[in-house]
């Protein structure tokens, strides 16, 4: 997922994310799009408490243009070390626990 200035929602939301039950290995990368708020501090912590975030960031050397989203994403795509990506948005937390098991067995979520 990537994130611009979203602490709160990181504090709030990435722990559901993080916890979820799941029989295999996963990750959750985070792709902080230069932030200005407290997100690289949330993320440090949180990245010290669970081991299965992986997090970096777009160098703000990165032209401001509609496609930072883009850019982000491929980042975070490009880090992950799993053969499946799921795409996420931090404000839209899951809502069943098992949504993650469901995908991974092809269930319609």
């Amino acid at each position: 997922m990537a994130v611009h200035d979203q602490a709160q929602a990181l504090e709030e939301n990435l722990p559901t994310f993080l916890t979820l039950p799941y029989e295999g290995n996963f990750e959750v990368i985070v792709v902080d799009d230069m932030s200005i708020d407290d997100t690289p501090d949330v993320l440090k912590r949180m990245k010290a408490q669970y081991p299965n975030l992986y997090t970096t960031f777009l160098p703000t050397s990165v032209i401001i243009n509609p496609s930072r989203l883009r850019l982000a994403l491929s980042v975070g795509v490009k880090a992950a070390h799993y053969n499946y990506v799921v795409l996420a948005n931090i404000n839209l937390p899951p809502i069943n626990t098992e949504w993650l098991e469901g995908l991974a067995d092809g269930e319609e979520i």
